[in-house]
């Protein structure tokens, strides 16, 4: 994972290798990975639930999402592209 430059850091590869062990997606490990600092946390991260569905995301909808919340003058916009890959929402 290191030598490919998908993490950062050897740690956060062993992070990665562990939660695709678990059936993870690596695109989602790998954010899990770098978004916090042990394998507990990136775990947690891993089971988010949506604020507005109560359903479980991926890593990657979730921080989709966020980019949306946090940019109201495209809402509209990001809106119906989040709406287009959640099933749940």
């Amino acid at each position: 994972m290191l030598a490919t430059g998908k993490v950062s850091s050897y740690e956060k590869g062993e992070v990665v290798v562990q939660l695709v062990t678990l059936y993870y997606e690596e695109e989602d490990a790998i954010l899990a990975a770098e978004a916090t600092d042990n394998f507990d946390k990136a775990e947690a991260y891993m089971q988010q639930e949506c604020e507005l569905c109560a359903g479980a995301m991926k890593p990657r909808d979730v921080r989709h999402f966020f980019l949306v919340s946090k940019s109201p003058s495209i809402y509209s916009k990001r809106a119906s592209l989040f709406r287009s890959r959640s099933s749940k929402c």
